[in-house]
């Protein structure tokens, strides 16, 4: 009844309790003129930012700003902190826990835990090569600043793993991180993310080397960040094929799924991309949106909106550009004897 009464108010007309229903005369909600907006440009922007949204900036940030601190300010232990979340507490990792200001004015307040591991063997010279696996862990609630600015502020839980092998001739590596937070502050912009933070439910998948591949599933809220000074989020469930590895069936110019933005008045924006795929043509898809072409069709309020055409934007610049950042194997160990060793 809620939502009805809502949806009454916004059409202006009158509510009258239970027996209320929409006139026959409300007016359609008008949709926000796009005049002047390229949709290319801004699924570019927004994709590139959704590639930035793993767990590797939330790492960094809490590392950077320990790094700052000071022996005293933050409290380190090892473990999980006691009644601060649902974790076993038999899992290993350290963690911060605090409230407090060194002499400089650097506030620490709330707590992080964190747990990274690294595994290598084989020779990177050898036709076997070498393998390298890590995996990072993070979860908090905690504010890292001074007076004159956030260094870092997360909320919520990261986690990501790479495995990697590197031969005389061969190269392949795999990459997935998943968030559910939200992150802000100077430490952890790092390039090719938002500015000002974002908070995201996301999770990523890409492969290099040998293969080229991606998968993308999740939404992205941009904190302060406005795609084309109008678009503040966006929701996927993508699956991308790149040319290095792909097969004659593949469709490499465009993914599998659908991309969505939503502008700052809640009006979400479609991008359905439907390639051909192996027995496409007995699944009564129309040929023309289905083709390999590059190009997704847009729906508005789940209608097709002929006005605005069809989006293509340049997924091969997600390969030019590299689809994530890797982390380099040492990022993987941040432990106590890190923290008293770098401390100032």
């Amino acid at each position: 009844m809620i939502g009805l009464a809502l949806a009454l108010a916004c059409t202006g007309e009158p509510v009258t309790g239970s027996t209320a229903g929409l006139s026959s005369g409300s007016a359609e909600l008008a949709r926000p003129d796009l005049t002047g907006v390229d949709l290319d440009a801004a699924v570019d922007r927004a994709l590139s930012l959704a590639l930035s949204a793993t767990a590797g900036p939330i790492w960094s940030g809490n590392r950077s700003t320990l790094e700052v601190g000071r022996t005293d300010c933050p409290d380190v232990y090892v473990g999980v902190p006691e009644g601060e979340m649902d974790l076993d507490e038999d899992l290993k990792g350290v963690h911060w826990s605090d409230r407090c200001q060194t002499a400089g004015g650097l506030y620490f307040t709330g707590w992080t835990w964190w747990l990274g591991t690294l595994t290598g063997s084989g020779s990177a010279d050898s036709a076997e090569g070498r393998t390298v696996d890590g995996t990072r862990e993070l979860q908090g609630e905690s504010a890292v600043g001074d007076d004159s600015e956030l260094r870092f502020r997360f909320n919520g839980t990261a986690e990501d793993a790479l495995h990697r092998v590197t031969a005389t001739d061969y190269e392949r590596w795999t990459y997935t991180s998943l968030v559910d937070g939200r992150v802000d502050g100077r430490d952890s912009e790092v390039d090719g993310s938002a500015p000002g933070g974002w908070r995201a439910d996301l999770y990523l998948a890409a492969s290099g080397g040998n293969s080229d591949s991606l998968t993308l599933r999740g939404n992205v809220y941009l904190l302060t960040e406005r795609i084309a000074d109008r678009f503040d989020s966006m929701a996927m469930d993508l699956t991308l094929q790149g040319q290095t590895g792909a097969s004659s069936d593949d469709c490499t110019l465009e993914p599998q799924g659908w991309f969505s933005l939503r502008d700052e008045n809640a009006w979400w924006y479609d991008v359905v991309f439907l390639p051909v795929t192996e027995g496409a043509g007995d699944s009564g898809l129309d040929p023309d949106l289905s083709a390999c072409d590059g190009c997704g069709t847009v729906y508005v309020r789940g209608l097709a909106d002929e006005s605005l055409g069809q989006v293509c934007p340049d997924f091969q610049a997600i390969w030019d550009r590299g689809v994530v950042a890797q982390p380099d194997d040492t990022d993987f160990l941040f432990t106590l004897r890190d923290l008293v060793t770098e401390a100032p």
